[in-house]
């Protein structure tokens, strides 16, 4: 069976802005134009396991963060508790 491809098309456009918005957030000038140049140009050549690492790096940052943020809400929540109790 072959599949309709007309149907799913990907905004390369909207993709190349978020990963510029990304990197430029994310990364001092000098590394941001380098890291997006080389983003961009494995889109441009269809790299699928460029993208799929760059993906995969990405993934595991989130993963990392919400690891992180988890622990600190740990700490911060009996405290926010505390306060709640005596002035709210």
């Amino acid at each position: 069976m072959q599949e309709n491809f007309s149907e799913k098309t990907i905004d390369l456009g909207k993709i190349k802005q978020e990963l510029t918005d990304y990197v430029n957030k994310k990364y001092a000038p000098d590394e941001a134009k380098f890291l997006r140049d080389g983003y961009l140009q494995k889109i441009e050549e269809g790299d699928k396991e460029g993208l799929k690492e760059l993906l995969r790096s990405m993934e595991s940052e989130l993963t990392y963060l919400r690891g992180k943020f988890k622990e600190e809400w740990k700490e911060l929540n009996p405290l926010y508790e505390k306060f709640e109790k005596k002035f709210v």
